[in-house]
């Protein structure tokens, strides 16, 4: 029944924008200055602070879409969702952002549910190695390209605790190392950025 697929197909696509204006709520260094509601939209560029003006700007996106940046410290963030929800996430890992790697990415597992996530965020030239094919990713990049405008991928990948598990041991020896500790760094955070899912 064609008729019974339309609903499917629109509650597909609302969940995909969701999923992605959330990952753009989350992944960033972004700090709120004051509690912000969730309906208020006037001067929400003073509500935030970074270092990055275009992390501020993805962050005042978000919330003006309705997920708001209610808290962030070093372990945990949330989030102000429009139904009025706070929902919150524990903050496993970080993963800084350089300019050797352009990229950078947030290890959460939401509170609610106990699922496991690793989304990042970064320049397509290094993003579109870690997601799978697609050509509308490919067909928009090079439109935005012509333009002369910059373009930012962000993608996500979820994980199991045993998977959760292996990277633990593997950062945490990185940790330790006396030599090499950046390249073993850098492979233990690759080891979350196989197979990942584009969300925008």
């Amino acid at each position: 029944d064609a008729s019974a697929a339309v609903p499917r197909s629109e509650s597909a696509f609302a969940s995909a924008v969701y999923e992605a204006l959330l990952a753009i709520a989350l992944c960033h260094n972004v700090s709120p200055v004051e509690s912000v509601g969730g309906g208020q939209a006037a001067s929400l560029e003073s509500c935030f602070q970074g270092a990055s003006p275009d992390e501020l700007s993805l962050v005042v996106f978000a919330a003006r879409c309705g997920l708001v940046l209610h808290e962030r410290t070093p372990t945990r963030i949330v989030v102000h969702e429009p139904s009025g929800r706070l929902r919150g996430f524990e903050l496993l890992g970080e993963m800084p952002f350089s300019s050797e790697l352009k990229r950078m990415g947030v290890l959460l597992r939401d509170e609610s549910t106990g699922a496991i996530q690793f989304l990042a965020k970064g320049a397509e030239s290094v993003m579109a190695e870690r997601v799978a094919s697609s050509d509308w990713m490919e067909e928009e990049v090079g439109n935005l390209a012509r333009e002369g405008l910059r373009t930012l991928v962000v993608a996500a990948r979820d994980l199991s605790e045993p998977q959760l598990d292996a990277f633990s041991r593997a950062y945490g020896a990185a940790q330790l190392a006396r030599a090499g500790r950046a390249e073993a760094t850098r492979a233990a955070w690759e080891m979350l950025q196989e197979d990942m899912r584009l969300l925008c």
